[in-house]
């Protein structure tokens, strides 16, 4: 019941236990437990009853009803993984696991572009990242929410905060933070802390004519001196001219209303008449 045989012409195979194991076809094919390899390596655990062909481009495959998992040992501290390679470059790419940290590497471009630490931190374009999702980008859009439909309700985003009491502080609800760093000294009087933006396209229908006309932003009412002296303002601007993502040095609208960090109302430019200490009715409406 076992044997070396050579059942077609140019053709070679292997059987045990009265079962055929290993066939070298006269293509140069290997099958393991496959009579027929459809590919350079054909490796079948079991018929998952696939109805397709692999391509020429397929060079190796392994086939089992129910999971197919094809396992990469290494020890404790080593490294696991698959390089992807051309003519010129061994690993262009790659995936792969570090076993001395834990963590999950992923390469594009023959560089790093994304890691999975031990404790789930995902950073793209960082290797320590310390949040659940860390993005290191320079210029341009870190994040893009696109709708992949012209007619349904557009995607958002949505942060919630989960609380089993009635805690009413900000910090127990969904919150956004926008902040600036100035990593030549600390933040100075009249710095802008963070921007919510608005626009559209005009002309016609393409994406490239969207710019941003309004904006309502975060300033700094005077330098910040310490943890508890920091005087920040709220500003809304408005206007009629628009500005691309990434102009330098502008604001989006000019601004019509500045809440200061005193809690005074200036309408118009910053500087114009204080209604918040003069108008009662204006404050309350």
């Amino acid at each position: 019941d076992t044997a070396i045989r050579f059942p077609a012409a140019n053709t070679f195979s292997v059987e045990t236990a009265g079962s055929e194991r290993l066939r070298i076809t006269s293509a140069g094919d290997v099958g393991i437990n496959s009579t027929a390899p459809a590919t350079r390596f054909d490796v079948v655990e079991s018929s998952a009853g696939r109805t397709w062909t692999p391509t020429s481009s397929v060079v190796s495959m392994f086939e089992r009803a129910g999971s197919s998992i094809v396992s990469i040992i290494g020890n404790a501290s080593g490294v696991c993984g698959v390089d992807f390679g051309d003519n010129s470059d061994d690993n262009r790419g790659f995936v792969r696991y570090d076993h001395s940290d834990d963590s999950m590497r992923f390469r594009t471009n023959a560089s790093e572009q994304l890691r999975i630490t031990s404790a789930g931190l995902v950073g793209i374009g960082i290797t320590n990242p310390d949040a659940k999702l860390h993005i290191s980008h320079t210029a341009g859009r870190g994040i893009f929410v696109d709708d992949s439909s012209n007619s349904s309700n557009s995607p958002y985003i949505q942060v919630l905060g989960r609380r089993s009491d009635g805690n009413s502080k900000q910090s127990f609800s969904g919150q956004i933070f926008l902040s600036s760093l100035r990593t030549d000294q600390k933040v100075a009087d009249g710095k802008s802390l963070g921007s919510v933006i608005f626009g559209g396209n005009h002309t016609d229908g393409t994406e490239a004519n969207i710019l941003y006309a309004a904006s309502i932003a975060g300033v700094a009412d005077d330098d910040f001196d310490s943890d508890t002296d920091m005087p920040t303002a709220l500003v809304f601007n408005t206007g009629t001219t628009g500005r691309a993502p990434l102009a330098a040095n502008v604001t989006s609208g000019d601004e019509r209303l500045r809440i200061t960090s005193a809690g005074h109302i200036l309408p118009g430019a910053a500087g114009t008449q204080d209604l918040g200490s003069t108008s009662k009715e204006f404050r309350h409406l």
